[in-house]
């Protein structure tokens, strides 16, 4: 039985691990070249939080961490764990990108490793005549 009960708690849940992402990236930005310990003390923060694609995707984390580790005046040690932290989430993406979820194995759809997961024609709709080159003509 599938309620909305059921979702709910799985959605605030996300938001809030996008808005404590938010939080954190913000507070590195305004953070970076200043003090390295707070800024690791972020980074790892940051790293424990249960991180999505999605949520990568909506607050540009990757790109934003790429930024403040070229940042002038960052720490190496900043700068090394915050390409540490792209890396793991890379690999994460790559892995689920590759990894056909529960819907897709069950209807057979087709993922590409190393691009956007694209869906699969449906047969269904094409004639079969067309689909096997015949000519549908009979004899």
């Amino acid at each position: 039985n599938f309620s909305e009960a059921s979702v709910a708690p799985r959605e605030a849940g996300s938001m809030g691990a996008e808005r404590e992402t938010e939080d954190l990236l913000r507070a590195l930005e305004s953070l970076a070249g200043q003090g390295s310990r707070d800024c690791i003390e972020m980074l790892d923060k940051l790293r424990k939080l249960e991180m999505t694609p999605s949520i990568l995707s909506r607050t540009n984390a990757g790109k934003r961490l790429k930024t403040l580790s070229k940042q002038q005046g960052v720490s190496e040690d900043v700068a090394s764990l915050s390409k540490k932290i792209i890396g793991e989430w890379k690999s994460m993406v790559m892995l689920l990108r590759a990894t056909p979820s529960k819907s897709e194995k069950s209807e057979g759809v087709a993922t590409n490793v190393g691009s956007e997961r694209k869906a699969s024609t449906n047969l269904k709709e094409v004639p079969v005549y067309e689909a096997t080159g015949a000519t549908g003509a009979t004899g």
